[in-house]
């Protein structure tokens, strides 16, 4: 994340290409959605922790437990899978 950026939350989205505007940039280098896709920028822990970029399956993932930290695990392991 670029310094000072703090992330708006699950409800605050934009396209991919406007948090690239601003800064956001993916750990590994490469996005995993187009720059027109919705996306959400959340940081579960606090300013402190870790960033994430969540698109439409989040909150797929969500309706069936609304924790954001399950949805986040579900994501991550998804992420894997398909590596």
């Amino acid at each position: 994340m670029p310094p000072g950026f703090q992330a708006e939350g699950r409800d605050v989205k934009r396209s991919l290409g406007e948090w690239v505007r601003v800064g956001v940039r993916p750990q590994d280098g490469r996005w995993r959605a187009g720059y027109d896709a919705p996306a959400a920028v959340i940081a579960p822990d606090g300013a402190g922790g870790d960033t994430f970029v969540a698109y439409g399956n989040f909150a797929a993932i969500r309706r069936y437990n609304p924790s954001d930290y399950y949805a986040l695990a579900v994501g991550l392991i998804g992420d894997q899978v398909t590596a």
